[in-house]
C-alpha cells in the first residue's frame, strides 16, 4: 500500500490563478438618500454599482468587459382620504449605459437600456 503526503499532494495539483467564469471578481455598490428639510416628505435618492470584467470562459480566453451604471428615484409620502400613500418614481440606467450582464458559453445578455419606472402604495 502506498501512503501519499499531503506536501506531495500539494505539488501535485496544477495550480492556476484562473478566475471563475461568469463572476465579476469586484462588485461596488453605493446609494446616497436626501430628504429636504422644506419637504420632509419627499425623498431623493442617486445610487451606482461598479461591475468588473468578468471571463466568458472557463480556460479565460475572452472576457465581458467592466461597466459602471447610475440610477435617479424619489418617493413621496402623503394622506389620501385617511390612508397612508407613497409615490415612487425612477431611472434605472440614467446615462442610458450599453454593457453586456452575464456570460455563458459563447452567448452574451446586453444590459436594459434607460429605463422608467413608477409606482403607487396604499395602505389600508
Amino acid at each position: 500500500m502506498k501512503t501519499i503526503r499531503f506536501l506531495d499532494l500539494c505539488t501535485s495539483l496544477k495550480v492556476t490563478r484562473d478566475r471563475i467564469y461568469r463572476a465579476p471578481r469586484w462588485t461596488l455598490t453605493g446609494r446616497v438618500e436626501y430628504n429636504p428639510s422644506y419637504m420632509h416628505r419627499l425623498t431623493l435618492a442617486f445610487g451606482g454599482r461598479y461591475v468588473s470584467d468578468m471571463a466568458v470562459d472557463a480556460a479565460n480566453t475572452q472576457f465581458v468587459p467592466a461597466y459602471t451604471v447610475f440610477d435617479l428615484s424619489g418617493k413621496y409620502e402623503t394622506r389620501i382620504a385617511g390612508k397612508e400613500v407613497t409615490f415612487r418614481a425612477g431611472i434605472n440606467n440614467l446615462l442610458n449605459r450599453r454593457y453586456w450582464t452575464t456570460a455563458w458559453g459563447y452567448y452574451v445578455s446586453p444590459s436594459a437600456t434607460r429605463t422608467a419606472v413608477a409606482s403607487a402604495t396604499m395602505q389600508f
